[in-house]
């Protein structure tokens, strides 16, 4: 499993220059997969709020994710707003 969503990374008029930075800066970031209801999965990318996929399948779920935070990444740089950092702060807990 790759960690990066930037293999579906769109281009822009002027050749993509917005996809080095995404590569470089941010090749990781922490996803959570929650079974849903109806059996489908869904993702979200705490780092990135309102960062989120879904998928009948895991993989579905991934790829969709995957896809989400390129874009969502590549839409911060083309707005000049600030791309957070990923820390992997996560703790899971059953109580």
């Amino acid at each position: 499993m790759t960690p990066t969503g930037t293999q579906s990374l769109r281009t822009d008029a002027q050749g993509s220059a917005a996809e080095p930075c995404v590569q470089r800066c941010n090749a990781l970031r922490q996803v959570i997969l929650i079974r849903g209801e109806g059996g489908c999965w869904i993702t979200e990318c705490p780092s990135l709020p309102g960062c989120a996929g879904q998928g009948r399948t895991r993989e579905a779920a991934i790829e969709s994710v995957r896809e989400a935070i390129a874009n969502h990444l590549e839409d911060l740089i083309a707005c000049g707003l600030p791309v957070p950092e990923e820390h992997f702060d996560a703790l899971i807990l059953a109580v």
